[in-house]
């Protein structure tokens, strides 16, 4: 399989299983919408590692946020600067990689997709944090069995 069609697939994967919800996609804990923006415009600002993972400590782990009216703003705020989180994730900072797969726990629509296809892409340069990352956020990411696949 060519590089182009593994991150198609995974891409394709992400975005099938973030429609499709999580099975734990219940109890879904308060978030910290004013500490994320605090969190994320410090990391935006110096896209460190330690940045990074306190804006990734401060989303839900194992559950989709279903109302995000409260978050808007700030999910829009992160949008809008997603190429700082693209370039430290090529780069290989490792809470970078982590901080891409937590933002699925809040991100719907536009956003997602550029998810996607950051996280797509890490196949290609990061492939082994990709696949790091990708062990330790399994109730986002259900299945990449190439079986279950219809194209």
């Amino acid at each position: 399989m060519s590089p182009r069609s593994i991150t198609l697939f995974v891409s394709w994967m992400l975005l099938t299983t973030a429609l499709l919800g999580s099975p734990q996609a219940t109890a879904v804990p308060a978030l910290d919408w004013k500490g994320l923006e605090t969190a994320w415009t410090e990391f935006a600002a110096n896209p460190s590692a330690e940045a990074a993972l306190k804006a990734f400590n401060l989303l839900p782990k194992n559950v989709k946020v279903t109302d995000i009216r409260e978050g808007f703003l700030v999910i829009n705020k992160i949008f809008d600067q997603i190429g700082v989180l693209e370039e430290a994730a090529y780069s290989g900072e490792i809470n970078a990689i982590r901080l891409g797969f937590g933002l699925f726990s809040i991100s719907y629509g536009t956003f997602e997709a550029a998810l996607n296809r950051i996280v797509g892409n890490l196949v290609r340069f990061k492939a082994e944090y990709f696949l790091q990352e990708l062990s330790t956020r399994r109730d986002f990411i259900q299945n990449l069995d190439r079986s279950s696949a219809v194209f």
